[in-house]
């Protein structure tokens, strides 16, 4: 959940979110069945999602319906069934909603998530930064 106030700061900015994340069975074992190569909505890989709340009516600020953003980060491969994983991605946080969260999802079944050092930065660039367009063409 981020506060309302600093999402109008941030909105339409771009932030990169990255999680540790352990996956086990239900007897406590670590996870064999996640497999980050096979499609999301196969439920076998941990995704990012972003869950923003608008207004129907703006106007009189009423109406809330939630929205989601599926695959803004995504498990790293190699997927380590014994040890920490990544969850990291790129992402541009959404304009014009009063609230957002996140949420991973995605797991197969009877598979829990224990999550750690999750992070979500701003993602700065300088422009002059760059690397130049060596005699490439625009």
């Amino acid at each position: 959940n981020i506060d309302t106030r600093c999402i109008k700061l941030m909105e339409g900015q771009y932030f990169e979110f990255s999680a540790r994340i352990k996956m086990l069975d239900s007897s406590g074992n670590p996870a064999t069945v996640v497999d980050p190569n096979r499609e999301w909505y196969n439920n076998v890989s941990p995704i990012l999602t972003i869950n923003a709340r608008e207004y129907r009516d703006t106007l009189t600020k009423q109406f809330i319906f939630t929205t989601e953003d599926r695959d803004k980060a995504w498990l790293a491969r190699p997927y380590k069934p014994d040890g920490w994983n990544l969850v990291h991605g790129l992402f541009r946080l959404p304009e014009n909603s009063p609230r957002v969260f996140w949420e991973i999802e995605r797991a197969p079944d009877n598979v829990e998530f224990i999550i750690d050092n999750a992070s979500l930065k701003p993602v700065t660039c300088n422009p002059d930064m760059l690397v130049k367009n060596g005699n490439l063409e625009d």
